[in-house]
């Protein structure tokens, strides 16, 4: 199966504003130490970034959106795939990259603690915390804030929503109309009861198969320009409205809607774009450690601490993740993975075909 290459570029784009909606992590004195206003007020380029500073967080929304698209995609349209499959498929795709920055801000955490008597922005880095994040159950239980290495929190969340979906594979796949209802409910749920994260992750989720689904019934060319600019509108209409009631909703949704029926039009082939999609995760993933690295290395008096509010900080800090993440995926991600799926298929006598396509976070 063929990779979305705009629903890629979507991904990048949305890892690169969590990144600098983090970017006030290195105005915060210690762990949970929130910076002040006025020290906000000085993050670089802010005529630039703005967007990014005060909505950066959204890019989580446009994530969970994209998965429910990726794997309804994969999963409704492709081969029939049993549960231990989906699960290793997900793992060999999440679980190297994951273990490995943990393990890595664990280790810096610690140096933080014994040289400078603080962790670093996130706190509740202890044993207990780390065996939640071991099994991505990091933040499951209500009021578990945030530890070690904090992103990680929204695929905790999409784990939960996994196990909904692979459950419900064998009827949404002879069914696939039903995702919208199940969509409703979630919402419906999420509305009723705030502040449940999972609820909030599976309406975006199921919403982004809902749209998967609408694609994979089209049967004419004016159908899918419907489709464009209904997802334009409300696209347009997230941003004009952010801020306010449901303009996520309106922006994830509506981003996810748009490209996806563009795609079906006029299906762009950009190695560019599938770039960016390849090194969205480990953007997501290192951009906090190398904060803590960063950070720690202004209390140690090698860097001054100044730096953050100049200009080429933040353009510098982006490249060299971008250079990491690459590095990351190509060395690491790529490598482990194939290692887990060629372990896998040696164990079972069933070899489900793996197709490719806008991955899945």
């Amino acid at each position: 199966m063929r990779r979305i290459d705009t629903l890629d570029g979507l991904r990048g784009v949305a890892a690169i504003f969590v990144l600098f909606w983090h970017y006030q992590h290195f105005y915060y004195p210690a762990a949970e130490v929130l910076p002040s206003a006025a020290a906000l007020a000085q993050q670089p380029l802010h005529a630039l970034l703005a967007p990014a500073y005060g909505y950066g967080w959204a890019g989580v929304q446009v994530f969970w959106a994209i998965s429910g698209f990726v794997l309804g995609y994969v999963y409704l349209e492709g081969e029939p795939v049993g549960k231990a499959d989906f699960a290793v498929r997900r793992v060999a795709r999440l679980y190297p990259l994951h273990l490995a920055t943990l393990i890595l801000v664990a280790v810096l955490q610690a140096t933080s603690l014994r040289a400078f008597g603080h962790y670093e922005i996130y706190g509740n880095n202890d044993a207990w915390h780390f065996l939640q994040h071991l099994v991505f159950a990091s933040n499951w239980s209500p009021g578990a804030g945030f530890s070690f290495n904090g992103p990680i929190w929204s695929v905790s969340m999409e784990v939960l929503v996994y196990a909904v979906f692979v459950m419900l594979l064998p009827l949404l796949r002879s069914r696939p109309p039903l995702v919208w209802p199940l969509a409703a409910v979630c919402l419906a749920l999420a509305v009723l009861i705030p502040d449940v994260l999972p609820l909030v992750c599976a309406t975006f989720f199921f919403a982004g198969t809902g749209i998967r689904v609408l694609l994979a019934a089209l049967r004419t060319r004016g159908q899918a320009m419907g489709l464009v600019a209904i997802g334009g509108a409300m696209a347009l209409t997230g941003i004009a409205t952010a801020g306010g009631s449901a303009w996520i909703e309106a922006l994830a949704v509506g981003l996810v809607l748009v490209l996806g029926a563009l795609d079906a039009l006029f299906p762009l082939r950009s190695r560019a774009l599938r770039w960016l999609g390849d090194v969205s995760y480990p953007i997501y993933l290192l951009h906090v450690p190398t904060q803590i690295v960063l950070l720690m290395a202004f209390d140690a008096g090698l860097l001054p601490r100044s730096i953050v509010g100049t200009a080429w900080f933040p353009m510098a800090w982006l490249a060299l993740l971008l250079l990491l993440a690459d590095c990351v995926h190509r060395g690491l991600e790529q490598p482990a993975r194939a290692a887990i799926q060629r372990w896998w298929r040696g164990g079972t006598a069933h070899d489900p075909a793996s197709g490719r396509t806008s991955r899945a976070r």
